[in-house]
């Protein structure tokens, strides 16, 4: 028996770690193509790039690992059965249930590391991804002037003709439609513009600099309608970015603990509250999806006789059934927002999903050794 228990463990563990990294190879390839973007506008390092969609994982195992195990369940046994291999191990007198308790036993295990996914990798893998995002989306980096064409940075329009692979800015044009920092109040909001021989970014506490050398400085005044202008050598102007405000990032639903998600503070929005809510219960029922799939394959692919045309109806049935029940869950979970009352509906069904499933396990079980001695 515990031979017969490794192989069928074996086989369904190979098909699904083999999906696992099939379908995560996918999705995280899609899911990391939307960050590209990243890469060429904020100018960051293949290394910091891969680091930051690494954290995109945890959340795509967790969703991810019921399906292959569903897939893995459904696959293996109409295998074994393809291959008489049933008919074998029930002549020896394996029950289906016996058959059935590696899938059962890999289910739990999933459902388990869902669970520990859930609770504690995915938020704090959330939470290094959107920390870091942030980070790299506030920075200023030298690409974001690029050469040749005009820039819209925070309402200043910048044009620069080259860039030197020192650095260094050839043929620089700023122009400010309104100037703020000035301390004559007649000429409060005045629009300017600077022209500047060559240049570079210079940064430091107070902010992120241009300094401008060889260039001059001219502004209309309204109430002479002349154009006043200066030259000078050395200009150092301040180019305002999202870095200068204070704004703190927002943490989203699903980057909190769980605790912090049942236990919000009272100051909380209380439509935040209820997202909040959601997330919570969305990452204590889905685990269960697991263990549903497994109990589904196991009924569709061991239950009735050895047909191997109905085996193909059975798969299409069983795969119907389980992306019904995890889009009822969901659903149910979402309306939760405006009607709490659907959060225990949810919990509820799956509940009475995975005691209708093993009742339906037992009967067909029964039944199908019955036949079969006969």
């Amino acid at each position: 028996m515990n031979i017969l228990f490794r192989y069928i463990f074996k086989k369904l563990f190979n098909v699904t770690l083999g999906l696992s990294f099939i379908l995560i190879g996918i999705v995280w390839l899609t899911q990391s193509l939307r960050f590209i973007e990243i890469i060429v506008n904020h100018n960051i390092s293949l290394k910091t790039y891969l680091s930051l969609i690494v954290c995109l994982i945890p959340d795509l195992l967790s969703t991810i690992l019921p399906i292959c195990l569903l897939i893995s369940g459904l696959y293996t046994y109409h295998k074994l059965k393809s291959d008489h291999e049933l008919h074998i191990l029930y002549s020896i007198g394996l029950s289906p249930s016996q058959v059935a308790r590696p899938l059962l036993l890999l289910g739990l295990l999933l459902m388990s590391s869902v669970f520990l996914i859930n609770i504690y990798v995915a938020p704090l893998s959330f939470q290094h991804f959107r920390k870091q995002e942030y980070q790299i989306r506030n920075q200023f980096s030298l690409s974001w002037i690029r050469e040749g064409t005009f820039n819209l940075v925070k309402g200043v329009t910048t044009y620069v003709r080259e860039h030197t692979r020192q650095g260094e800015l050839k043929g620089v044009f700023i122009y400010n439609p309104q100037n703020q920092n000035t301390t004559l109040q007649s000429n409060k909001g005045v629009p300017y513009t600077i022209i500047a021989e060559s240049g570079a970014i210079e940064k430091n506490q107070g902010g992120l600099f241009f300094v401008l050398k060889k260039g001059i400085r001219q502004e209309l005044n309204p109430v002479t309608q002349k154009i006043s202008l200066f030259s000078f050598d050395v200009l150092k102007y301040h180019l305002p970015t999202d870095q200068d405000n204070a704004d703190v990032r927002l943490t989203k639903p699903y980057e909190k603990p769980l605790g912090e998600l049942f236990n919000p503070p009272a100051d909380t929005d209380p439509r935040l509250v209820a997202k909040m809510r959601v997330e919570g219960h969305q990452r204590l029922l889905l685990p269960w999806i697991a263990i549903i799939n497994a109990l589904l394959a196991a009924a569709f692919t061991l239950r009735g006789n050895l047909n191997r045309r109905q085996s193909r109806y059975k798969i299409f049935l069983a795969a119907t059934v389980s992306i019904l029940i995890h889009t009822t869950v969901v659903t149910l979970l979402n309306l939760s927002v405006q009607n709490f009352y659907t959060i225990n509906v949810a919990y509820s069904g799956v509940a009475a999903f995975i005691v209708l499933l093993i009742i339906i396990l037992k009967a067909n079980f029964s039944w199908s050794m019955k036949r079969y001695r006969r």
